[in-house]
Order: structure tokens, then sequence, then C-alpha cells
């Protein structure tokens, strides 16, 4: 008979998380990727995330295939400067503070930025109207 090997097990991350030079806003979702394989979102709290699994189980069923494989981390999509190397072990625990250099524009952020550039656009075609009105030269009306 053959012996199988065994699962690979997941890695459990926590540490800080910063944007730029400042704490990751609250709610920030950090997740994995191992692989290919994604993990589930975990939300920063003051800084702070924890609770953060890189598991490829879901993938490969041997330990062997997935030792060696790169883990990035990212944070609502943007990609962290560390990154970590799969290796075999009981349900390793792992500190590692991750710095995000900035983080993708929300719907609302990009739309807060678009409606400011319009209302500046707007703005300017405005005082260009006005300005026409004024300089326009004056009709002039004869009485006969």
């Amino acid at each position: 008979s053959e012996a199988s090997a065994q699962p690979p097990f997941p890695i459990i991350y926590e540490g800080t998380a910063t944007v730029g030079n400042s704490p990751a806003p609250d709610g920030t979702k950090i997740t994995t990727r191992t692989g290919g394989v994604k993990s589930r979102p975990v939300l920063v709290k003051d800084g702070k995330y924890s609770l953060l699994l890189a598991d490829p189980s879901t993938v490969y069923d041997n330990i062997d295939d997935a030792i060696g494989l790169k883990i990035e981390f990212f944070a609502d999509g943007a990609k962290a400067i560390e990154t970590d190397v799969f290796v075999e072990g009981q349900f390793l625990e792992k500190t590692l503070n991750l710095h995000f250099p900035e983080l993708p524009l929300t719907g609302d952020e990009s739309f807060t930025l678009l409606w400011s550039g319009l209302a500046g656009v707007g703005a300017v075609s405005v005082a260009i109207g006005v300005a026409l009105l004024y300089l326009r030269p004056k009709k002039r009306w004869v009485s006969r």
C-alpha cells in the first residue's frame, strides 16, 4: 500500500498594516494569494490584522506540491511590499507587518474625484461664458 502525503497546513498571520506611513484604515480587507489560491479576507482594526490564513490545501493535496509557493498579501486589491514562502509546518503562526504603498480608489472616492474635476471644468465654462457675454460687441439701437 502507498503512504499518502500529508496535506499542507495553513499559515496564520497577524501584524500591523500600513498604507504609506499611516495605519491602514479600519475595515481595509487583507487577503493572501498562494499559488493562485486566494484567502478569505480579514479586516483591519486599529491598524492591525489577525487570523489571516494562507492555505493552499484547497488546491494542493500533497504538501510537497505546496512547499516553496510564494505568498502575496493584498489590501483591498493593492499588493503589499512583503511576500513570504509557503513552508512545511504544523499550523504555523507568524507575525508579519505589512506595508502598502497606497490603496486603490473605491467607487465613492472615484466618484468624488470625477465630480470635483467636472465641477472645476463647469466653473471654468461658466466663467468663460460670462466673460463672452460682457465682451461681445454691443448693438446700438438707433431710433428713427
